[in-house]
């Protein structure tokens, strides 16, 4: 009696594939094998984290960007992949530099009354007037932040994000160096503060004035050589993505 409640029936260890053909199922204990499924681990995880990403509903997520007025999701951590989040980070740094010392140029504007009353009773230069340089340093804040965030910034970070080609981040970035070279060489009466505005600050302002404009000079050199990485970065990514413009993929 015993005996026949210790048979049981034999396990099957096979399958029927697509195509009708009997398989054997394969053995989760035989050691040969085992190094030819770790081996397969990076990618299979690579893409569980790239079917994720894209399945993934950022619309249902809270707005966080840009911080002074969120429009749209943004997680370096949890979007970009990890071989490609060096660059943007870096570049979302450098955004925030160039945004900061546009600031810091308003704050420099609203004191050179005294650069503006020693230039007018002085010299014969007439185009530097104390409210004229604060409401054009004020514009250049407000165009140079919207530029810098949803022109160069974030179509970069949505192409890497996404893994889609686009053939405007190097002509943009470019675009963004020269923009940088012409805050450098601060003309006055533009409300930039740079080179020229270090020279009558020197000249003819009071030590204020001389601090601000060698610290936002050098401010705006250091973001032009930051800007230049990103460029010489992002240039491998873009290039060989453009190729495939039909229909590629940045590989990750």
């Amino acid at each position: 009696m015993l005996d026949d409640q210790n048979k049981r029936p034999p396990i099957d260890r096979y399958y029927m594939s697509d195509s009708g053909e009997k398989q054997s199922l394969p053995n989760p204990f035989d050691s040969s094998k085992s190094g030819n499924i770790s081996n397969h681990e990076p990618q299979l995880l690579e893409g569980l984290v790239r079917e994720l990403r894209e399945n993934s509903d950022n619309s249902a997520m809270p707005p966080n960007f840009p911080s002074f007025y969120p429009v749209t999701y943004h997680n370096i951590n949890l979007e970009i992949p990890q071989k490609r989040s060096f660059i943007v980070r870096l570049n979302y740094l450098f955004a925030q530099s160039i945004c900061l010392s546009l600031l810091f140029s308003v704050f420099a504007a609203l004191f050179s009354f005294g650069i503006d009353s020693c230039v007018n009773s002085c010299t014969s230069f007439a185009g530097f007037h104390f409210g004229k340089e604060i409401f054009l340093s004020m514009v250049n804040l407000v165009f140079g932040v919207a530029l810098v965030f949803h022109v160069q910034y974030f179509p970069f970070y949505a192409a890497v994000r996404d893994e889609t080609p686009t053939r405007s981040a190097i002509p943009v970035q470019v675009a963004t160096i020269a923009a940088l070279c012409v805050l450098l060489a601060g003309v006055p009466g533009t409300g930039a503060v740079g080179i020229g505005y270090a020279y009558i600050a020197f000249k003819y302002g009071k030590w204020m004035n001389k601090f601000f404009s060698f610290v936002i000079s050098a401010w705006h050199l250091l973001n032009i050589v930051g800007e230049a990485v990103v460029f010489l970065m992002m240039r491998p990514i873009f290039r060989t993505t453009n190729l495939l413009a039909d229909g590629g993929q940045i590989t990750v």
